[in-house]
């Protein structure tokens, strides 16, 4: 039975949770926020939004059992406000899929789970990799904008929602750029963390600066602190963005299984 639970419930210290806990790290870096919504039945499946403006998060476990669908779909329906999006299984939209759930939209698309356990050497390039200061929180403000306002399923972001974040990832001291050989920044990314993993994001390169080298360098050079740190790098991509899984492999990431975000309607 759906119920409201707590980031200490049993649910995620069940093996089947702890088999998943890398690919779910979206679930889990939630757990902490003071905005968290958490359900489940305490074994088959959760519910985690950390907010109403991200997707909330279904975790199942593998081969779930029909009779429990009923249960996710009344959780999914009582979950459709905010942004409407949800991130679960394949597994577990298929089989909503052949149920028909009618509130699902058709705009499933696949989110790569990758995780590096030692680096690879890309080719060098010019430039080296900094913390940016805080001259450039305009310029990285404007690559964040961009860099969502164009990712396929993600929802826009504005001026003020983009300088919050910035400004967050500046606090976190895990933000990184790469600066050419003139001290111009041509690429960015940042680190979250939940325990001892350590998630990369917001990789960036503005378009004129593409195509050089410029983020396979930076990733390297990041998941190689974090490594070196004892903690486990991962990142997400979205598989319709073909140079960016090149980036990311050529590095050593290895695909461990995907997720898949659809949006939902009343």
């Amino acid at each position: 039975m759906l119920r409201k639970i707590l980031p200490s419930n049993k649910v995620f210290e069940s093996e089947a949770f702890k088999k998943d806990r890398q690919k779910f790290y979206l679930l889990c870096q939630n757990l902490g926020r003071s905005t968290l919504e958490l359900f489940s039945d305490e074994e088959n499946y959760i519910f985690c939004r950390g907010a109403e403006n991200i997707p909330t998060c279904i975790w199942s476990k593998d081969h779930i059992n029909t009779s429990i669908l009923k249960e996710i779909e009344s959780g999914i329906r009582m979950f459709i406000n905010g942004t409407k999006k949800f991130d679960c299984k394949r597994e577990l939209f298929e089989m909503l899929q052949k149920d028909n759930f009618k509130p699902m939209n058709d705009d499933g698309f696949e989110i790569g789970f990758l995780l590096c356990e030692k680096t690879i050497e890309p080719l060098l390039t010019d430039g080296y990799i900094d913390r940016p200061e805080l001259e450039d929180e305009e310029t990285l403000i404007e690559f964040l904008i961009d860099d969502i306002n164009n990712m396929d399923g993600a929802t826009p972001i504005d001026y003020v929602e983009a300088s919050r974040e910035i400004k967050e990832l500046y606090s976190s001291h895990d933000f990184y750029v790469w600066r050419n050989n003139d001290g111009k920044i041509v690429c960015m990314a940042g680190v979250s963390r939940y325990d001892s993993l350590g998630k990369i994001g917001h990789v960036y390169t503005p378009p004129a600066e593409r195509n050089n080298g410029y983020a396979s360098n930076l990733v390297f050079e990041m998941t190689n602190k974090l490594i070196a740190q004892g903690v486990e790098p991962l990142l997400y991509t979205d598989y319709n963005y073909a140079k960016a899984n090149r980036v990311y492999k050529k590095v050593g990431y290895e695909d461990r299984g995907t997720l898949i975000n659809f949006s939902c309607d009343k």
